[in-house]
């Protein structure tokens, strides 16, 4: 018999977002109620056996009266159906005496993995049959350093599909550096005990880090910045048996999506209309993309050679869209568009920018060469892609950059 189940982490639930404007904080905070309530309707829907919350829950040690009352009736809502939930404790939710959520009134049927304890949890259907097992262990503490995931173990025999569930850093995830080292694990760690899926919270971005045995982040469950871009939601996951590859599907659930939109191809702009039906057709794009389902926090980057370069008003054109297409926020920025430049021409006059021009390509072609120049410093790798993203961004307009630079400091390029 198979085993179903929803994996789900990082709800931060009551985030303060104090980032956001007022009212772009009221729509997130409205939109994160609306994720978790479409999150246990996926879960009755497809009819699962259980659902995981691994980690961060919460976002802090106070919640909301209103937020505790709709956390705990959507949960009582699964479990009068029959539909276990294994929640494990993260760094913004530790399990230890002071902590929210020991004094939570769950209800029966939810399951508390609060330590580094290994704690296993036999998971059955509504007759009663054994469907999976799930091993868990939790934070109890916010900072929590040692790699608690090493204690877990499949069954061995198994009989029902075995999954794993904690909070962890994998190290060779992407973006795993934009978030604190806690709980690190390798993914030779991972792939050395041979759970059927391995359920992973602590990074926002969502991934398969491992293939055998699976391993997943699903993400947080809705975006709050311009660093949880995309769509956000949970996985589904169902397992035919044990040591059989578990199917994994993405559900979008979060109404909220954040974007950023690169728009170039401006170097035939020569009025405001047009630049705005330029931006507006990038915006429908992504409103395609997003089905219509989301609505949009945006940052628009300008960027190349564009006639109005020098007249385009961040903060003019950015409420300009927000109010054209009914978008909750945008932010523009045009610090990559310039006027129209002949850059063959400047660099035969000007070394620099010639200098310039061939290193971006010598970069391109050859991201190793960057780790070259930089000889002895560690901290830079061309095998990290955070790294080549980050190389990416550096490079990108760089001789432009240059060019402009020269111009705006009344240097000889004409």
């Amino acid at each position: 018999m198979s085993f179903r189940f929803v994996h789900a982490a990082d709800l931060h639930l009551d985030s303060p977002l104090v980032s956001r404007s007022p009212t772009t904080a009221d729509r997130l905070r409205e939109a994160s109620a609306i994720a978790f309530s479409r999150l246990i309707r996926l879960c009755i829907v497809e009819d699962v056996h259980a659902l995981l919350l691994v980690g961060d829950t919460l976002d802090g040690e106070r919640l909301s009266m209103a937020t505790e009352v709709m956390f705990l009736e959507g949960l009582e809502r699964l479990t009068q159906r029959g539909i276990q939930v294994v929640v494990a404790t993260g760094n913004h939710d530790p399990g230890d005496g002071q902590g929210t959520m020991l004094s939570l009134d769950w209800p029966e049927g939810c399951h508390l993995i609060r330590d580094e304890n290994v704690v296993r949890i036999p998971v059955k259907d509504r007759t009663g049959a054994l469907r999976g097992t799930v091993d868990g262990v939790g934070f109890a503490a916010r900072r929590e350093e040692r790699s608690l995931a090493l204690a877990l173990a499949p069954p061995s025999p198994r009989s029902v599909p075995a999954v794993a569930m904690a909070h962890a850093q994998v190290v060779e995830s992407r973006g795993a550096r934009r978030h604190i080292p806690y709980a690190p694990i390798h993914i030779a760690e991972l792939a050395a005990r041979p759970f059927d899926y391995w359920a992973l919270g602590h990074v926002h971005l969502r991934q398969q880090v491992l293939d055998r045995p699976a391993a997943w982040y699903p993400g947080n469950l809705q975006g709050r910045h311009f660093k949880e871009e995309g769509a956000k939601g949970a996985l589904l996951v169902e397992i035919a048996g044990p040591g059989r590859p578990p199917n994994v599907e993405f559900r979008s659930l979060a109404p909220v999506r954040f974007a950023t939109l690169e728009v170039n191809g401006l170097g035939d702009t020569r009025d405001a209309g047009r630049l705005i039906e330029k931006v507006g057709a990038a915006v429908e794009s992504l409103r395609r993309e997003a089905s219509g389902h989301e609505d949009l926090c945006l940052r628009v980057r300008l960027a190349g050679p564009c006639p109005l370069a020098r007249r385009v008003d961040e903060e003019e054109l950015a409420d300009t869209m927000r109010r054209r297409w009914g978008l909750i926020e945008v932010h523009c920025e045009t610090h990559a568009l310039h006027p129209v430049l002949d850059m063959d021409a400047l660099a035969r006059r000007e070394p620099l920018v010639a200098l310039v021009r061939a290193l971006v390509h010598e970069l391109r072609e050859d991201p190793q060469a960057a780790q070259r120049r930089i000889g002895d410093v560690q901290l830079f790798s061309a095998d990290d892609p955070d790294d080549l993203e980050i190389l990416e961004d550096v490079l990108n307009g760089m001789d432009t950059r240059i060019a402009r630079a020269l111009l705006d400091g009344g240097g000889d390029v004409p």
